[in-house]
């Protein structure tokens, strides 16, 4: 049950911001609400064995954006997320390659964070927040042989998050395009990945490009 407790706390969170933005059409103004798609160059961060290094890997996702703006230039963010991580674990001698191991997680993230924005129709804004990230699944492969590994991992990791975009107004609409950059803040081993040949110190990092439409009312958009 305690393990649950930061998913109970964040999905409060979530449906406090909805419930208080929608709560009238005064608030339901300040709302941009929309479908958002994600590339994810995703890898890990940690000591590796002697001859290993971690490969980054392209990992995608989806989810929900909803910006709930406390001013014309300020929003709170709130993306709840499928997200897909992992890394591979190259192991190489005198630049040979003599093995590669495929590690790959699936996750609920719910990044939260401020995103600050300009004036223009054309907006640039800098976003900056924690990432709350629930275990879903992962694997681990080596010469096309697949299990699972998911007790290997912790069911529960938090991240930093920063990175800048554009909002184009479209309408009463914003187009999102977006760069950010992750990292994991805790070790997401559960347990020793010695038996898959990496260490037990790991951590995510990734390298987002994000696009989004934010379906918004006219006072977000002036």
């Amino acid at each position: 049950m305690y393990r649950r407790l930061p998913l109970y706390a964040v999905l409060v969170v979530v449906v406090t911001a909805a419930a208080a933005g929608l709560s009238s059409p005064s608030e339901a103004s300040r709302i941009a609400l929309g479908p958002v798609l994600m590339v994810n160059q995703a890898s890990f961060g940690g000591d590796a064995p002697p001859d290993h290094d971690y490969e980054g890997v392209s990992r995608f996702g989806g989810g929900i954006a909803l910006d709930y703006y406390l001013r014309k230039d300020v929003a709170l963010s709130i993306q709840p997320m499928y997200l897909q991580k992992g890394a591979d674990l190259v192991w190489t001698e005198d630049d040979v390659e003599l093995s590669r191991i495929e590690l790959r997680s699936e996750y609920l993230s719910i990044p939260i964070a401020l995103k600050v924005t300009g004036n223009s129709r054309s907006r640039m804004y800098a976003h900056g927040g924690i990432d709350f990230d629930f275990l879903l699944s992962a694997d681990v492969s080596e010469n096309g042989v697949s299990e699972d590994f998911k007790d290997g991992f912790e069911p529960f990791s938090i991240g930093a998050s920063f990175g800048a975009g554009g909002l184009i107004a479209i309408g009463h609409n914003w187009l999102m395009i977006e760069a950010r950059y992750t990292q994991g803040l805790d070790n997401i081993a559960r347990r020793d990945f010695t038996t898959v040949g990496a260490t037990s110190s790991v951590k995510t990092t990734g390298f987002m490009f994000i696009i989004g439409w934010l379906f918004s009312s006219a006072e977000v958009v002036q």
